[in-house]
């Protein structure tokens, strides 16, 4: 008969909290790395027609011209490749391979080929999860685990989509040189907002 040595019910506590302990601080620093990698920007290149999707999502052709028609998406990678964080960067690529497994599972197509209601139906967990705190812990978060990922895609769309010609343009008023400064104008009735007043 073979022996097998019991372990006392302490040892088994500090076994199990020790266990415990290590997983916390191997996940710890698997999210660590995830967070503060170097990110292959050359992913966002083979991305391009999802950005454009997603920008049309954000701003959708209506009377107007929508995202898509201003080539928005070129904006949001040039801003992504040059004047992001790193964080965001890697928040921003893990999201968007995030976003096409959703696409896939829920309605077995790409994200770009959904239509406007399901694209919607995708992208309302990510902007819920946007929403940080307010204040100095939403600052301290920000810098800690970078903008989250439809921060930076709403903020680089509407700022691409407003300085676009485009956008400029037709869903503006659009004063080429403007002659004087006014601080207040009041506008007409049906009248659209000012792009360069």
């Amino acid at each position: 008969m073979e022996y097998t040595p019991k372990i006392g019910r302490r040892k088994m506590v500090k076994r199990s909290i020790l266990g415990a302990i290590g997983l916390g601080i191997l996940y710890s620093g698997w999210e660590a790395y995830s967070i503060y990698k170097t990110p292959n920007l050359e992913d966002l290149d083979k991305q391009a027609k999802l950005i454009d999707a997603l920008t049309e999502t954000i701003i959708p052709r209506t009377d107007t011209a929508g995202a898509s028609d201003a080539e928005v998406y070129l904006f949001v990678i040039y801003n992504l490749k040059r004047n992001t964080t790193r964080k965001s960067q890697n928040a921003f690529l893990e999201a968007l391979e995030e976003i096409q497994k959703d696409a896939k599972d829920r309605f077995n197509l790409a994200f770009e080929n959904c239509n406007p209601e399901q694209r919607e139906q995708i992208l309302l967990p990510y902007s819920l999860k946007a929403n940080r705190m307010d204040g100095l812990t939403g600052k301290i978060q920000n810098r800690i685990l970078g903008e989250p990922f439809f921060s930076v895609l709403k903020r680089l769309t509407i700022h691409g989509y407003c300085t676009s010609e485009l956008g400029a343009t037709q869903s503006f008023v659009y004063d080429p040189i403007p002659m004087e400064y006014k601080s207040c104008i009041t506008l007409k009735e049906n009248q659209k907002s000012w792009a360069t007043r």
